[in-house]
């Protein structure tokens, strides 16, 4: 299911021509790999690591266009982490479409590291999530 979603988030945002792949970890590997790559000693849910370089959704660099899909990147998630946050209002499924459009959208170059960059994706997890929750089951 994650990547029948990924595929209509991505051809619904226009960029049905690349693809996304997944690495489910633990905590313990999310946690080295949140320290190695962004200095943080402590696990994420999710991490984003872009094969190609955007700002908000625009593609700022040329990419040759072949008849398979390209790779957008690579998303990481700690299902322990999803489990845990998601305990309190149970619904291990919705947040686990949140660290996916959380993780798609930061291949697309989106960020919150400032408040206007957080308001614009919010602004776009929360009508993707809209979108898709629906039809999300595992």
């Amino acid at each position: 299911m994650i990547r029948k979603t990924t595929t209509s988030i991505l051809r619904d945002l226009g960029f049905d021509l690349f693809y996304v792949s997944y690495v489910i970890v633990d905590d313990e590997r999310m946690r080295r790999l949140n320290r190695e790559f962004r200095k943080i000693n402590r696990t994420t849910d999710v991490l984003s690591f872009p094969q190609y370089k955007f700002l908000n959704g625009d593609l700022l660099e040329p990419v040759l266009f072949v008849k398979e899909k390209l790779p957008l990147g690579d998303i990481v998630i700690s299902l322990e982490t999803i489990e845990r946050r998601s305990r309190c209002k149970r619904d291990f499924e919705g947040y686990l479409l949140k660290a996916v459009i959380h993780g798609i959208l930061h291949l697309l170059g989106f960020d919150h590291k400032s408040d206007k960059d957080r308001k614009v994706m919010r602004g776009k997890e929360g009508l993707l999530y809209k979108i898709y929750r629906r039809g999300f089951s595992i």
